[in-house]
Order: C-alpha cells, then structure tokens, then sequence
C-alpha cells in the first residue's frame, strides 16, 4: 500500500459524530490526517461556544493536525482551507475527504489494486453524472502541486 495524507475540512459550526468514528479506521491507513476548521475569526472573539465546542472534537481525535483556516482573511472559505491541507501534505497521494460521506476504510484499503491509478474518486452523485464528487477525491499530490490549486466551487 502506498502513502496517503488525509484532508478534510470542516466548518466550526458542525460536528459528524459518525465521521470521527470512521476517521478513527482511517488512522491506521493514512500518515496525517490534516483536519482543516474552517471559522470566523470575528465570531470566534465573540462565542463562547467555540473552544468548548473545538476543544470536544480535537480530544476525541488527538491524532489529528488541526489546522485552522479563517475565511475572514480569505478570498473563498473553501479554497483558503484546502490549501492550507494541501501546504500540510508530504505523502505521495493525498485523499480529499468531507466529513459527511460514511465510507468504511477496512472495506476500501482491502482493495490491493486501489493505488495503481492516478486518481480514484467516487464517481458521481447518481443525478449529476457530469461531474465528479468533490466528497472523496485521492490523487498524487505532485499532480495537485501542478494545478492552479483553485478549490473554489
């Protein structure tokens, strides 16, 4: 099996109890799992909700790098924090992947073969057969550095 980063990104604002369950399985597989917050740097002054709330989710995943991305300071909140994930990456793949697809990792990585093309993706969303899904999406990285790193939707 060849080496894999994680990124995920996640606004501050939700929590998927179920995808820190899965992340849990993808441990073993993955060499980091950069998990991306996307947060309001002015609402974050103002909420006393948000450490406590960010504080549950980074014990429950201690192994996670965290990496927080305030899209007050950025352009596009998407972009801004997919690019911080990727400027987080050093493995030869890296794997896109959002919280709220529930994916067993044991079942995929099974898969001996799965490295042996350049990109793998869940295809599409059965009414968008145009497009690929943004909610699992792993590539070399190297290909990723060659683009415009423009995540913007």
């Amino acid at each position: 099996m060849k080496n894999f980063d994680i990124i995920t990104l996640a606004p501050n604002t939700h929590d998927f109890p179920m995808y820190r369950h899965n992340i849990r399985k993808f441990q073993k597989y993955a060499n980091t799992i950069n998990y991306v917050i996307s947060c309001n740097s002015h609402e974050k002054q103002t909420n006393q909700w948000y450490d406590i709330y960010l504080d549950t989710i980074k014990r429950d995943i201690p192994f996670c790098n965290f990496v927080e991305a305030d899209y007050c300071v950025a352009d596009h909140w998407k972009n801004c924090g997919l690019n911080l994930g990727v400027a987080n990456c050093k493995s030869e793949y890296v794997l896109f992947l959002e919280p709220d697809l529930d994916i067993d990792a044991d079942e995929l990585f099974a898969n001996d073969r799965l490295f042996n093309y350049d990109v793998i993706t869940i295809p599409t969303k059965q009414n968008e057969s145009y497009r690929l899904w943004p909610a699992f999406f792993m590539t070399k990285l190297e290909l990723i550095k060659r683009t415009r790193l423009d995540f913007k939707e």
